[in-house]
């Protein structure tokens, strides 16, 4: 499952400047562009720099889409 900044942001439950910043700190890789030219994330990778970075919460289970 792909996520855009916005999406990933929500799971995670911090803001897309967080995201960004994930990024840039070399905790969260990109898994590609979406077809609008954007970054997208893989629902594990987001779990991964979540937990590791906010042990104290937790990304919500996703279903398969």
């Amino acid at each position: 499952m792909l996520l855009t900044r916005a999406e990933a942001a929500e799971v995670a439950r911090v803001s897309v400047e967080r995201i960004r910043t994930w990024e840039r700190r070399g905790h969260l890789d990109r898994a590609g562009l979406n077809d609008g030219g954007m970054p997208v994330y893989t629902a594990l990778d987001v779990a991964k720099a979540q937990r590791k970075l906010q042990p104290w919460t937790r990304v919500p289970c996703l279903s398969p889409s």
